[in-house]
Parts: structure tokens; sequence; C-alpha cells
């Protein structure tokens, strides 16, 4: 039986764990994968890590550890930051339609991704958007 790459079996191994809800970057796939295995033989493998991670209670798919949201909310203000003065005042006068709040959301680093893409097209929460501004 020829043995699938390394990269394609995370690649694989990544869309396993989205379908199923995981954040793929609670796993360090690089290091569970053993190159020399199937692709079904390193499925088994991470699917028993991560029914070890919550038997352990080391996966809480409903919150982020603190100090990993406030780790986030510092990218983003870097991120924001590093912009020209022109576009980060023209992003903070203009609320986007979605506005995402990294300490509720389920799936944080994806949202932060995604807003580093384009930041004109949404807001974070405490970066490029504050409640106390909404009102006035």
């Amino acid at each position: 039986m020829k043995v699938m790459s390394k990269g394609l079996q995370i690649y694989n191994l990544k869309r396993f764990l989205k379908k199923h809800g995981i954040d793929e970057d609670l796993i360090d796939l690089e290091a569970l994968i053993d190159p020399t295995l199937s692709y079904p033989e390193n499925k088994e493998i991470v699917a028993n890590y991560i029914k070890n991670m919550i038997e352990n209670k080391e996966y809480d798919e409903e919150k982020y550890d603190d100090k990993y949201i406030q780790h986030l909310l510092n990218i983003a203000r870097e991120l924001h930051e590093e912009r020209s003065k022109s576009a980060q005042e023209r992003d903070e006068k203009i609320k986007s339609k979605k506005v995402i709040d990294l300490e509720k959301s389920k799936h944080p680093a994806k949202d932060l991704e995604q807003w580093a893409k384009n930041p004109g097209k949404m807001d974070i929460l405490g970066i490029d958007f504050n409640l106390i501004f909404q009102n006035l």
C-alpha cells in the first residue's frame, strides 16, 4: 500500500477536524503524524489524541484561555496600528456589518485571520470598534 505524503495527510486531517468543529490550532498535527503510516492509521492516532484531550478536560470548545485571547487581541492591535493613520481613522469611524468579539468567538484565531485579510469588511471589538462609541 502506497503511503500518502505527510503534507496531504495534514491537509486531509485539517478538513477532518474542521468537519467535526475542532479548531486545528489546538492540535499539533506536524508532531502527531507519522509519515510512514497510512492516512487511516494517522487519522486514528489524531482521533485518539482528541478523545484523550476531552477526557482529560484539556480541550473545551466553548472557552479559550484568557491569555490566548489577550495574545490574539494584541496581535490585532499591532496589525491595526501598522496600518496608515487615515486607514485606521476611516475604519474606526465606520461600523462594519460584522463585529467580532474574540472573547465569545468559537474560533478566535480564524476570525482574527479573516479580519487581518480585510479589516475594512469587519471589526474586532476593542480594536477598531468600541461599544462606548456606538451610542455617540
